[in-house]
């Protein structure tokens, strides 16, 4: 009895020590930033872009960071300087809020389609999400607490232009999320018009399960230690968020954009937020990957929001 005593005295400490390095290498994974060159909008990895060599994407993400911007600061709900870049169009004129995506940086994800909303007459801030670029933080949470940065932003349009100034969501990927998770809070301030959501995941749990068992994890075992170092490192739980049921509580419309070919976030987590939702326009691009949409097809692309933003943002 003494030696079995003895034995446990011994192995739950290494046990407990085993789960928390465990833990603490899943957290500098999936939730650590930065994270090498994530904060350099000129490093474009080997097929970062599909449909385009990373020479033409450099180009882009060039033209895109030479555009003269001012840098605007706000403060998180938890304290953090969050930064973003403001791009000045028309005195008056309504705001595109442009949220990136997952460990990116809005000179890549906008560089296409960046241009696009200014030449409809917006002005565009395009914000550094937490624990990217020039915000604070260490954590990316997956739209959990970037649906509340989100928020702020709007509230400091409302105080910088007047409470009164049109504003839509626009979001990439994890952007697109967190646009789809702020539109449904309930403090939402009132001149948010819209939001358009291009490939975003149905929820933080649904894309953080498929991600691991893309990379061979099985998941049943893997998504209680994500979750865990999440909570022991990152100060936030993954819990029940849902992209599905924020669509449903939103007070706005909400454009869904989706690349059918989308293999890192599947077009069926649209499908999900989509389904009996009579406040969601959804629009597939049959051969666009993750995030290329617009390249796709630029024309229908812009036709699309075009035709959206005239019908719900109440402007001339």
């Amino acid at each position: 009895m003494k030696t079995a005593l003895i034995c446990i005295g011994i192995a739950v400490p290494i046990l407990v020590i085993a789960v928390l390095a465990a833990c603490r290498w899943i957290y500098s994974v999936a939730f650590q930033s930065p994270h090498r060159h994530q904060n350099d909008p000129l490093y474009i990895p080997k097929g970062f872009y599909p449909g385009a060599d990373n020479e033409t994407f450099l180009g882009w993400v060039k033209s895109m960071d030479e555009v003269p911007c001012e840098k605007v600061i706000t403060t998180s709900r938890d304290g953090l300087s969050l930064t973003g870049r403001y791009y000045h169009t028309a005195d008056n004129a309504p705001v595109a809020l442009c949220l990136h995506g997952y460990r990116s940086h809005p000179m890549k994800d906008f560089c296409g389609g960046g241009k696009l909303f200014p030449r409809m007459g917006y002005n565009v801030l395009m914000v550094h999400h937490r624990a990217h670029c020039e915000s604070e933080g260490r954590a990316i949470t997956f739209g959990i607490k970037e649906r509340y940065d989100c928020i702020e932003w709007v509230k400091y349009i409302s105080a910088r232009f007047g409470s009164d100034t049109p504003v839509f969501i626009y979001g990439i990927s994890m952007g697109a999320a967190t646009a789809i998770l702020a539109s449904g809070e309930k403090d939402l301030p009132v001149n948010v018009k819209c939001v358009i959501a291009d490939c975003p995941y149905s929820s933080p749990r649904d894309i953080i399960r498929k991600v691991s068992g893309d990379m061979g994890f099985p998941v049943g075992l893997a998504y209680p230690f994500v979750c865990l170092s999440a909570i022991v490192y990152g100060r936030f739980r993954i819990g029940k968020v849902s992209c599905v049921e924020a669509a449903k509580n939103s007070r706005v419309p909400i454009l869904l954009i989706h690349g059918e070919k989308d293999d890192f976030v599947p077009q069926y987590m649209s499908d999900l937020i989509a389904k009996d939702n009579p406040k969601v326009e959804y629009h597939t691009f049959p051969n666009a990957s993750h995030g290329i949409s617009y390249i796709t097809d630029k024309e229908r692309y812009i036709n699309i929001v075009k035709e959206f933003l005239d019908k719900n943002m109440g402007v001339d």
